[in-house]
């Protein structure tokens, strides 16, 4: 009897490990953002002769104090917190439903802009961020 008992415990043990691996296998299927409470938000990008216009939609981000925009290295990064958490149920077989909390975005600069010279202004539940090209070339006067 204590043989089939053996048995038994390594059999739970066995299948116990099973279940934790296909969990685990289940979960990276989701996306990082949603799993961590994050949407990424509506963005539209265009480039004008002087400088570079993201505008981002930030729905439920109650002010600008709720915002982050930071560059880190080439690619500027929005976080945004959201005035209340929201979910929703997803038709998904791997998960049911998603809690968000904040927005975040990266966004590749290219090189020839001016990041120290960054502007963004938020009105509206959008964050208009503008970014100066560097000028290509300077025409020297000789003295």
């Amino acid at each position: 009897m204590e043989e089939f008992f053996e048995i038994y415990r390594r059999i739970r043990e066995e299948m116990r490990r099973i279940i934790e691996e296909a969990e685990r296998e289940f979960e990276e299927l989701i996306p990082y953002e949603l799993r961590e409470g994050m949407l990424e938000p509506l963005t539209h990008a265009y480039e004008t002769p002087s400088e570079l216009v993201i505008m981002l939609d930030l729905p439920l981000v109650r002010s600008k104090d709720d915002i982050s925009v930071r560059v880190d290295e080439d690619t500027l990064i929005v976080e945004a917190s959201i005035q209340r958490e929201f979910s929703f149920d997803i038709e998904n077989p791997f998960f049911r439903s998603c809690t968000l909390s904040k927005y975040r975005k990266e966004i590749p600069l290219p090189e020839n802009v001016d990041i120290e010279s960054i502007r963004a202004r938020f009105r509206n539940g959008v964050l208009e961020i503008r970014i100066p090209k560097r000028r290509r070339g300077l025409r020297i006067e000789i003295e």
